[in-house]
């Protein structure tokens, strides 16, 4: 079985200290790739295909992407890793209700959990000494969280501009908050 995986244990470039993160990073990735492929199943056998599909299957091959870029720049490769779910699933979701006009308004919900899930992935892959690269990715996705409703009503798709009217929205807000 640890054949298997072997492709995801670290290159030896990598520092001992950090091996194990990038390790449990390559992991990760797989796992959130293969979430997002069951998600995007789900969402085609609910919706069919939706424009923003071709962007969630590029996600999945970004987590991909993620394991050999831990091979040369270990670094980038787990920030990377952190940054991908809160700033694509801003763009998918602004983008597919740009694109398809008959969303529904779920769309203005479900992404903010995907945006919460999020905020954990920086304190699974950085240590606790890399504050740095920790607070850049959640300062990251505290933006996408904090400037959601702001950035979907400049663009012209913001929940009450769409003609929802469900206070829920605010509540959403102060939820994710």
């Amino acid at each position: 079985m640890g054949k298997l995986f072997s492709f995801l244990i670290p290159s030896s470039t990598v520092p001992l200290p950090a091996r194990q993160l990038v390790y449990i990073t390559n992991i990760l990735s797989v796992i959130c790739s293969a979430l997002t492929l069951i998600l995007f199943s789900i969402l085609y056998g609910l919706f069919g295909w939706l424009s923003s599909f071709t962007y969630t299957i590029f996600v999945a091959v970004v987590f991909l992407l993620v394991i050999p870029i831990n091979r040369v720049k270990w670094n980038a490769g787990r920030m990377i890793f952190c940054l991908t779910p809160a700033w694509m699933t801003l763009f998918i979701t602004i983008y597919g209700k740009t694109i398809e006009s008959d969303q529904s308004y779920i769309t203005y919900f479900d992404s903010r959990f995907i945006l919460l899930a999020a905020t954990v992935l920086p304190a699974i892959v950085f240590k606790l000494k890399e504050r740095v690269k920790i607070t850049f990715c959640l300062a990251s996705t505290f933006i996408c969280l904090s400037f959601y409703d702001p950035i979907h009503n400049a663009v012209g798709v913001g929940y009450f501009q769409r003609g929802f009217s469900a206070p829920s929205d605010y509540y959403i807000n102060y939820i994710t908050l």
